[in-house]
């Protein structure tokens, strides 16, 4: 069995590393300071890596900033930068509708400037309700993203868990299998 190891940077970094050679940070959907992500980043590099060969650590981008407000363009490249600068192996955003007091931003369409501002890093979806949207619109933008990235997009994709995002969209939580 995959085996989880969490570390706790600080309240609003969760770092989950597996023995399966997967890796993944959390920053709690708060955009940091860059000060404060670059410090934890490198901390994080240098402490998971040693111990963790095979492991790639990728970081999931916020999904507002401090004020509450959705990430600008310049906001999300500068961050992707910073990510691919630093080191890390992947950007990933998850995927929310109906959860929490304000509308998340379209995990697809901030992958996409993300890959824009960025040349190698990996860009992925950590997970995509399949259900909560037309398959064809779907697979024309999962290709189109793959397509502009130059292939270094990955879906992650799943049935969804949670039945506000289901009532969101009028799409019926028991049938999402």
């Amino acid at each position: 069995g995959t085996e989880r190891h969490v570390l706790h940077l600080e309240a609003s970094f969760q770092v989950v590393l597996t023995n399966d050679g997967c890796g993944a940070v959390s920053t709690a959907g708060m955009w940091a300071s860059e000060s404060i992500f670059a410090h934890q980043a490198m901390i994080l590099r240098t402490r998971a890596k040693p111990r963790c060969l095979g492991v790639r650590l990728a970081m999931s981008l916020p999904h507002q900033q401090p004020d509450g407000s959705a990430p600008s363009f310049v906001a999300i490249g500068a961050r992707a930068q910073l990510i691919e600068r630093l080191g890390f192996d992947g950007i990933w955003y998850g995927d929310s509708i109906g959860r929490g007091p304000r509308p998340r931003p379209d995990p697809l369409m901030c992958l996409a400037v993300a890959g824009a501002a960025t040349t190698h890093v990996e860009l992925g979806t950590a997970i995509l309700q399949v259900p909560l949207r037309h398959p064809v619109e779907l697979a024309q933008r999962l290709l189109t993203l793959h397509g502009l990235s130059g292939g270094r997009f990955s879906a992650g994709l799943g049935a969804g868990s949670t039945r506000a995002d289901f009532d969101a969209v009028g799409v019926e939580y028991t049938r999402r299998f």
